[in-house]
């Protein structure tokens, strides 16, 4: 049996899926939900925890829009805090990048999320690694993203868990202390991962008034992917006219103050 597919049906045929949907973590209170596990429709193909049971559940997406500032989380049983991944039968997987794209057009992200965390493992023969670097770590941050490798079992599924991780792109926004929380929590009894990134969406080349956002995230075997689509406004920004207009306007009140 082909060596890499060994793992993949283990995985597959191992675990029964549990009958509970995972509850959300209170972190996310006040987020808005646009991806769940217990949605239907070929993104979200692993209803209830996925094969592999809690540790490789993809479980939520949120957001947040708070004037330009858009803040995504990612809420999962997989460990997407830590560079161990998850172990299972001795083969190790890791988590991917969280892909996003804006403009209305799911079948290519534009964008990619990194966690900064290790990005490795195999699609066909073809190792991944993070934009190449040998050590498959990348800064966490928004990164434009050129390409992307696939998961494992993206060849089996029909491409639906695709994509895995960029594999060439740019740094847009860079990790602070203040854009960029991740953690773990326990809700009914299980323990779920997250992390969540803010940055302004002045970053989106060409983004239009009222646009789709669409996002996704898988592990490195797919055994479990989660999908999201909303549509969001961002805030007009003035008029070169207007703001001229309101700049004499306070320089007439100014004068005005000095008599």
């Amino acid at each position: 049996m082909n060596t890499l597919l060994k793992p993949l049906l283990v995985l597959a045929f191992t675990f029964a899926s549990s009958l509970s949907f995972a509850g959300q973590l209170p972190v996310f209170s006040g987020w808005t939900v646009f991806g769940s596990e217990d949605q239907s429709g070929s993104g979200n193909y692993q209803l209830n925890p996925g094969w592999g049971g809690q540790n490789f559940d993809a479980e939520y997406l949120f957001y947040k829009l708070q004037g330009n500032q858009l803040s995504i989380g990612l809420q999962t049983g997989f460990d997407v805090v830590s560079n161990n991944g998850q172990l299972y039968n001795n083969y190790r997987y890791y988590t991917g990048d969280l892909a996003l794209s804006f403009d209305g057009n799911n079948s290519n992200y534009e964008y990619a999320i990194d966690f900064g965390n290790l990005t490795k493992n195999y699609a066909g023969n073809t190792k991944i690694s993070a934009q190449g670097n040998a050590t498959g770590v990348d800064a966490a941050g928004l990164y434009k993203a050129n390409s992307w490798n696939n998961d494992i079992y993206y060849f089996n599924n029909g491409g639906y868990s695709a994509p895995y991780a960029v594999s060439s792109g740019s740094l847009l926004v860079a990790q602070n202390g203040s854009n960029f929380v991740e953690g773990s929590g326990i809700v009914g009894g299980d323990k779920s991962y997250f992390t969540m990134f803010t940055f302004d969406l002045s970053n989106i080349t060409g983004l239009q008034p009222n646009f789709v956002l669409d996002a996704h995230w898988t592990m490195s075997c797919g055994n479990d992917a989660i999908d999201g689509r909303v549509t969001l406004a961002k805030v007009p920004e003035p008029s070169p006219a207007l703001l001229f207009v309101l700049g004499l306007v306070g320089l007439v009140v100014a004068r005005r103050k000095l008599k």
